[in-house]
C-alpha cells in the first residue's frame, strides 16, 4: 500500500511538471505569433517591411528597429533588434555576457543554454530556443 502511494504521487507530479512545460511552450508560440500578427498589422502595404509612415510607435524606436538605415524596418531588423534588447536586459553588468548570477531563469535552463562550458551565456546562447 505504501509503495503505490509513492507511486502515484510521483506520477502526479510528474503529470503537473509535463504539463509546466508544455504551458510554457504553448506561450512562448503564442508569443511569436502575436509578434507576427502585429508586424503584419503595421505593414499595411503588404511588402514584408515596415515603413516609418506604417510606423505605430515612437519615432526614436523606428531608428533603433531600422538597423540599415534604410527607412524600413523588416522582419529579420525587428528580430535581431529585439533579441539585443533582451540581451541587454539581462547583461545588467554590461560586460558582453550574461552569468548565473544575472540570469532570471532557473539553473536548468541556464545550463541548456550554456553550451561552451565557459559559465556565461553569450548572445547566441541566449537567443537558443530551449
Amino acid at each position: 500500500m505504501y509503495i503505490r502511494r509513492i507511486l502515484t504521487s510521483a506520477v502526479i507530479c510528474m503529470s503537473v511538471l509535463t504539463l509546466s512545460v508544455f504551458a510554457k511552450d504553448h506561450e512562448r508560440g503564442q508569443g511569436r505569433k502575436r509578434h507576427a500578427e502585429h508586424f503584419s498589422k503595421m505593414d499595411k502595404d503588404g511588402d514584408g517591411a515596415i515603413s516609418s509612415e506604417e510606423w505605430r510607435g515612437k519615432r526614436g524606436k523606428f531608428e533603433d528597429f531600422d538597423t540599415d538605415r534604410n527607412g524600413r524596418v523588416t522582419r529579420e531588423e525587428l528580430a535581431n533588434t529585439a533579441r539585443e534588447h533582451r540581451f541587454r536586459k539581462f547583461d545588467t553588468n554590461n560586460d558582453g555576457s550574461v552569468s548565473r548570477e544575472e540570469w532570471r531563469g532557473g539553473s536548468e535552463s541556464f545550463s541548456r543554454r550554456e553550451s561552451n562550458n565557459d559559465g556565461v551565456l553569450s548572445r547566441d546562447e541566449l537567443s537558443r530556443k530551449k
